[in-house]
C-alpha cells in the first residue's frame, strides 16, 4: 500500500510540472544495486539501490533511460525494463 502511494504521489507530481508522459517505477534489481550505464548496454556509470524511485524517459526496446525521482536532470541513466517494477 505504501509502494502504490509513493508512486501515486510521484506521477501526480510529475504531471503537474509538465505535459510530460513519464512513468514512475521502482529499482527492482536481484543483487539489491542496480548497475545504471550511459547508454543502452554502455559502460556502467553507477548504480541505484533497490526501492529507489525513478522516472522512465525514454524507451529503446528493452532499454528504458531513467532519472531518479528526487534528482531529475538532463544526464539520464538506461538500465533494461525488466529491473524495475512499475505495478
Amino acid at each position: 500500500m505504501k509502494k502504490l502511494l509513493v508512486l501515486m504521489i510521484a506521477v501526480v507530481s510529475i504531471a503537474l510540472v509538465g505535459n510530460t508522459r513519464a512513468e514512475a517505477c521502482l529499482v527492482k534489481d536481484p543483487s539489491g544495486k542496480l548497475s545504471v550505464r550511459g547508454s543502452p548496454n554502455g559502460q556502467i556509470v553507477g548504480a541505484l539501490k533497490n526501492g529507489t524511485l525513478v522516472v522512465i524517459e525514454e524507451r529503446r526496446g528493452d532499454w528504458v533511460s531513467i532519472t531518479p525521482h528526487a534528482k531529475r536532470s538532463d544526464t539520464p541513466v538506461w538500465v533494461r525494463y525488466t529491473q524495475l517494477d512499475c505495478d
